[in-house]
């Protein structure tokens, strides 16, 4: 079933997108090396400005690219502050700053009310999602969490919808805590906080709650996380699939393929320029 659904909507985007082979050298490069010019980048962020790639001069010293107020160094020092994963973070920083602005929610943690697999997440997201899991969970979780996954394909190709799309593997099962919450997917993200994402009974029925939805997000969440400009102006697109299809292609902390492999490696260690170059091998 997954596969049939992707099939055809991959080759709707082959018809809207081309991609091509480009010198990837003429990119425009713009370099920040103090904060004053940090800040304007996140303006430039929120006002959806596109920046096609940027290469910023960081130090150990300085802060953590994710908004944590920790130094780079005490940080996420492991991953290349140039790096797609890195820009990842910083989205996910800015949409939760953004989130703050939104007056009432009755969202808590434990309600779990939205929490399954019948949702798709950008490439981009998979590979944030396991370099966390690699630091912070030993080798046999995240097998566990791999396993899982494929139980849960199976079930999607047996037609048992009640058991595919249950709970969300991440789901902790006491708890109903996340317990990838710091790198939770940007649906996850947005779900319960702006009427565009929204569609809880619970939030849709007290009025306040239902109020004080944010209406759009100033946030890009699709440049260099779903697509890439190319130098010509076309577009790439990148791969959206389930958490679960994405899991499925684990194993033993391997992916399915050695371009896969080879583009995870490069979205937490390369600028994102490269990781275009390997995408469009």
């Amino acid at each position: 079933m997954i596969s049939k659904i992707s099939g055809m909507r991959q080759a709707q985007l082959q018809n809207s997108f081309v991609s091509d082979n480009n010198d990837l050298s003429q990119w425009q490069y713009i370099i920040f090396s103090d904060a004053e010019n940090m800040n304007k980048f996140k303006g430039i962020m929120f006002k959806k400005l596109y920046i096609k790639d940027f290469c910023m001069k960081y130090s150990r010293n300085d802060l953590c690219f994710c908004g944590s107020g920790k130094k780079y160094k005490n940080c996420h020092s492991d991953i290349n502050p140039n790096s797609l994963v890195a820009h990842q973070y910083r989205i996910m920083h800015l949409l939760d700053e953004e989130i703050k602005n939104c007056p009432y929610t009755i969202c808590q943690k434990g309600c779990s009310d939205c929490c399954t697999d019948d949702f798709e997440v950008s490439v981009t997201e998979f590979f944030t999602i396991l370099n966390y899991l690699q630091i912070h969970c030993n080798n046999q979780q995240i097998e566990n969490i791999c396993k899982l996954s494929k139980v849960k394909i199976s079930s999607i190709l047996s037609n048992e919808k009640t058991i595919a799309f249950s709970r969300c593997i991440f789901l902790n099962e006491h708890s109903n805590a996340c317990e990838i919450y710091e790198v939770r997917p940007i649906i996850c993200r947005k779900y319960g906080y702006y009427s565009t994402t929204t569609d809880c009974s619970k939030i849709i029925s007290d009025k306040k709650a239902s109020m004080s939805l944010l209406k759009n997000t100033e946030v890009d969440t699709s440049s260099n996380i779903l697509s890439f400009i190319l130098p010509n102006n076309t577009k790439l697109l990148q791969k959206s699939h389930s958490l679960i299809y994405w899991f499925s292609r684990v194993e033993q902390g391997k992916l399915s393929s050695n371009k896969m492999n080879d583009l995870y490696r490069v979205a937490v260690n390369s600028p994102i320029s490269e990781y275009i170059r390997i995408l469009q091998l």
